[in-house]
C-alpha cells in the first residue's frame, strides 16, 4: 500500500513466524477482506493471526465433521467464487484472526453458505435483482448529495453522517 507504516510492533509480534511478517504487507492490500479491530497493524489483530496461524500449522487446526464439510462445499459450490473464498478464508490467519468468532462459524453452516452463495449468484448475475437496484439508489443518493443519515434497523439509533458535497455530473436520483 502506498501509506506507510512502522512495522516494529509486527516485527516484535511475528518474530517466531517470519513468514507471517512477509505476508503482511499482501494482506494489507487486501484490508477490506478483515474485519480486525481498527487498522491492521493493531497489537490485538496481530496477535490474533499469531494464534490462528499456530492453530492452523501446529496445532490441530479445523476438524469438521466429514459429512459436514462435504455439505458445507456442496452449499458453497452453488456459486464457484463463494467456494474459494470460504477455502482462503479458512486457511487464513490473517483473516481469521480479525473476525468474530460467528463469523467464522458461518462457514461451517450449509444453510448460511447455500444462501450466500445463491444471494452472491443473483446480484452478480442479474443487474435487476432487489440488491442490486437498492445499491443503485443509494449510490445515486450519495452522488446527488445533501443531508446524510443512516439509521440501524435493528435498534433504530440514527448517526448523522453530515453534509455530502454533489458529485458533479450526478444523474437523477433513480436513473
Amino acid at each position: 500500500m502506498d501509506e506507510e507504516y512502522d512495522l516494529t510492533l509486527a516485527s516484535e509480534i511475528f518474530a517466531e513466524y517470519p513468514e507471517l511478517l512477509e505476508r503482511l504487507d499482501r494482506e494489507r492490500a487486501k484490508s477490506f477482506r478483515i474485519v480486525g479491530p481498527g487498522d491492521v497493524i493493531d497489537p490485538k489483530y496481530l496477535h490474533g493471526v499469531v494464534r490462528e496461524h499456530r492453530w492452523l500449522t501446529e496445532g490441530p487446526g479445523d476438524q469438521p465433521d466429514p459429512d459436514l464439510e462435504r455439505r458445507c462445499r456442496k452449499a458453497a459450490a452453488i456459486w464457484p467464487p463463494v467456494l474459494e473464498q470460504r477455502m482462503d478464508w479458512l486457511h487464513n490467519p490473517f483473516w481469521r484472526g480479525g473476525v468474530r468468532p460467528g463469523r467464522l462459524a458461518e462457514m461451517y453452516d450449509p444453510v448460511y453458505l447455500e444462501r450466500c452463495a445463491r444471494r452472491q449468484r443473483e446480484v452478480a448475475t442479474d443487474p435487476f435483482c432487489e440488491s442490486n437496484l437498492r445499491w443503485k439508489q443509494i449510490i445515486a443518493a450519495l452522488e446527488n448529495g445533501g443531508h446524510m443519515t443512516m439509521t440501524e434497523i435493528a435498534t433504530g439509533e440514527t448517526t448523522d453522517l453530515g453534509y455530502v458535497e454533489p458529485k458533479r455530473g450526478a444523474g437523477a436520483l433513480y436513473n
